[in-house]
């Protein structure tokens, strides 16, 4: 199994290369795979992604804070991923796994980053961030060039939505930050390795770019003012070569209000548009706030209840009999406190097949009593936790 794996891993880094290197940075080639894992959202795969590092490192603050270059590479599986839910889905997972002060000053990249897709990914497409340390992140789609920016800390907001706070899963912040080997693995770094486009897929790419090129330059060109005016002036003035000087004036008073009309559509246009972002910042702003006090109360919760994991297990006392016996076993302890730290309810979760390491795990609940009291940063009457107790 070894060595097939290594032997995919090998042909995974000849095709990278044959296939990216002409439009991307040939240094990246070098780096290493250091984890690979599917993203999947209500049993639905959208993706396979991988993380190359010049060392591999199974730590998350190692991996964030190493130096070097690194390398997002994702391969898309779903057949119709939509610009909306691109985008939607990236921007959640990004406010989840970011300060707010980052997030301000990242706003312009955020937002070039979502929307890059400009018609649906299929299978096969290629998003790639490069960040090269000191200088540029740089982001390819199919080999072409979409994005690039001279602040590597938007390569690590990307970063964070893998193996930050919360990541799509514990399982694939686990085999990003570790190449799986098993039989698992092996048949997802196949998949990933036969996730490829065409040259017909990479010329619809790029035409995304030429066509978003071709509608600034019509938007940005001409004289500043209403739409449709200029056009209106050179009707005016043939009109006034052919027809007589009472024509001519109808002429342009008729296009004057059709010009009129349209400005002032697109303005009620462009302030519709602007209560629309308004308030989905706003909407994006709570998600965040909401985030954030919910990480702070689990931070707390998870805190309080390693304190109480220290009390308890001091108090576990492996049965005699049990021991003779040579009994084993792991018993889940539900346990609901009130703010004071008493115990309001006490109960086997998950029992084991002995009565006496049942009887021992509940015990060492009820001697711990009563508990340190409940922080008061933590809202609400009773709390509950789960404990295993193994024997």
């Amino acid at each position: 199994m070894n060595k097939l794996f290594s032997l995919l891993t090998v042909c995974l880094a000849l095709t990278f290369t044959a296939s990216n290197s002409y439009a991307q940075d040939s240094v990246f080639d070098e780096l290493t795979l250091n984890g690979l894992a599917a993203f999947q959202k209500l049993r639905k795969e959208y993706y396979i992604g991988a993380l190359y590092l010049e060392r591999n490192s199974q730590s998350p603050e190692d991996i964030l804070a190493m130096s070097g270059n690194k390398r997002m590479d994702i391969r898309i599986v779903d057949d119709n991923w939509s610009p909306r839910r691109f985008a939607k889905e990236w921007t959640g997972a990004i406010l989840l796994n970011n300060e707010s002060p980052n997030l301000e000053k990242l706003t312009t990249q955020i937002q070039a980053f979502t929307q890059i897709p400009r018609n649906d990914l299929i299978t096969g497409d290629h998003l790639t961030i490069d960040m090269a340390e000191g200088r540029h992140t740089t982001i390819y789609l199919n080999g072409h060039r979409v994005f690039r920016t001279v602040n590597n800390d938007f390569f690590y907001a990307l970063l964070n939505t893998w193996i930050g706070s919360k990541p799509p899963s514990t399982e694939f912040r686990q085999n990003i930050v570790k190449l799986p080997r098993d039989g698992d693995g092996v048949a997802l770094l196949t998949r990933y390795e036969n996730l490829n486009y065409n040259d017909k897929r990479k010329r619809q790419i790029m035409g995304w770019s030429k066509s978003e090129q071709n509608t600034g330059s019509a938007s940005s060109s001409g004289a500043f003012g209403p739409p449709g005016i200029n056009g209106a002036v050179g009707a005016v003035s043939a009109s006034v070569s052919v027809n007589t000087e009472q024509a001519a004036a109808q002429k342009a008073a008729a296009a004057k209000k059709a010009a009129e009309e349209k400005a002032a559509g697109a303005l009620a246009k462009a302030r519709a548009a602007k209560e629309v972002a308004e308030a989905k910042a706003a909407a994006s702003a709570a998600a965040l706030a909401k985030a954030r006090a919910e990480q702070a109360r689990q931070e707390a919760m998870n805190e309080y209840q390693s304190a109480m994991y220290q009390i308890i297990s001091k108090n576990v006392k492996y049965p005699k009999r049990s021991q003779q016996r040579g009994e084993r076993g792991r018993a889940v302890v539900a346990v609901e406190l009130d703010r004071e730290g008493k115990i309001l309810k006490l109960s086997l979760k998950e029992p084991t097949q002995f009565s006496r390491l049942n009887s021992a795990a509940e015990k060492a609940f009820k001697v711990s009593e009563p508990f340190p009291p409940i922080p008061q940063d933590l809202t609400g009457n009773s709390f509950e936790f789960l404990f295993p107790i193994n024997f």
